[in-house]
């Protein structure tokens, strides 16, 4: 992450491909689940009974994407109520809840979306017209 920051102040992160899509927006949500990850630890460590997990809402249908996302905003908060309704003692804790609210791996699953070729062809020809969404 250190290194992402300097890339990016110095503007080199874009020849350095980190991503394909939407460099720092990834970076954020990375950084973010990550966090969540650090926080679940802590609470733990400090005997607190909580339960935390990171949620992924889906690719949800916004100004930032240029409403070319597959998911109402309802549909995602699907996930984040079933997060913020589980109960004391579940399993389904310090995970990471998919738009279906199944629990997947973040770092090693299947983040598909992030590779639909068409959606990244599409997204980059509006960004290009208008990047301020």
């Amino acid at each position: 992450m250190k290194q992402f920051i300097e890339d990016v102040r110095d503007g080199s992160f874009m020849e350095k491909n980190y991503t394909k899509l939407i460099p720092l927006y990834e970076m954020t949500k990375i950084a973010l689940n990550a966090y969540t990850f650090i926080l679940h630890r802590e609470i733990k460590d400090a005997g607190k009974d909580v339960v935390l997990n990171a949620v992924h809402p889906g690719l949800i249908s916004t100004d930032l994407n240029f409403h070319m996302g597959t998911n109402t905003i309802n549909e995602g908060a699907r996930s984040a109520l079933k997060a913020a309704t589980l109960p004391k003692g579940t399993d389904v804790d310090g995970k990471f809840l998919w738009e279906d609210g199944e629990v997947r791996d973040w770092i090693d699953g299947d983040n598909e979306y992030w590779r639909l070729d068409e959606f990244k062809d599409k997204f980059m020809e509006l960004y290009k017209q208008d990047p301020k969404p």
